[in-house]
């Protein structure tokens, strides 16, 4: 003969309320998994994944000035040889140039590479980033460090490319819009959509 069980749960309306909001949160965090979009800073280049210092979705907002067209023709459209990165040096914060300018010209030479075309990179300090000199064979990328930035942009000029970002409000990443700004470039030159 089997034992009937008559084993009754009572709840209160405080504990069916709470039952009832943890509920709800645990489907609010499963759906926002799903449908919020994760940062991506990896990219499958051509079967080579390439690494960013920046979010690619973050960095696809910053403008490209006068158009993202015009860069891009820039530097892919043939003509160019070499290529100069250069910088004005800050005192005893020039970390950020190197970190920059070692992801833009890995980067491009590994654009160059594919594309079959020989063009030399270099880089170089600067005292000032006015009159520099760019010419379509030998365009120059400037990275403008957040001490001297008056936008978070890239901004074409006759053939130099300026690379700019303001100082950030992130304590923990003060040049988080300067990597943003050398990311969008990368991700122009490369014709990386996300």
């Amino acid at each position: 003969m089997a034992r009937q069980s008559n084993t009754r749960i009572e709840l209160t309306k405080n504990q069916l309320i709470f039952v009832f909001a943890v509920a709800v949160l645990i489907i609010i965090a499963y759906f926002a998994d799903i449908y919020i979009p994760k940062p991506i800073y990896s990219y499958d280049y051509h079967g080579i994944p390439l690494n960013f210092r920046a979010d690619l979705r973050e960095a696809a907002k910053v403008p490209i000035y006068p158009n993202d067209v015009i860069p891009y023709y820039e530097l892919r459209g043939g003509l160019a040889k070499n290529i100069t990165i250069v910088f004005q040096p800050v005192d005893g914060d020039n970390g950020i140039y190197s970190a920059n300018g070692f992801e833009v010209s890995y980067k491009l030479g590994l654009l160059f590479n594919l594309l079959g075309r020989n063009v030399t990179i270099d880089a170089r300090e600067i005292a000032s980033y006015q009159h520099l000199p760019g010419k379509i064979q030998h365009p120059i990328i400037a990275l403008v460090h957040p001490k001297f930035a008056n936008e978070t942009s890239v901004r074409l000029d006759g053939h130099v490319i300026f690379i700019s970002g303001l100082p950030s409000n992130d304590v923990s990443n003060p040049y988080r819009n300067f990597d943003l700004a050398t990311v969008r470039f990368l991700m122009d030159i490369l014709d990386i959509n996300v």
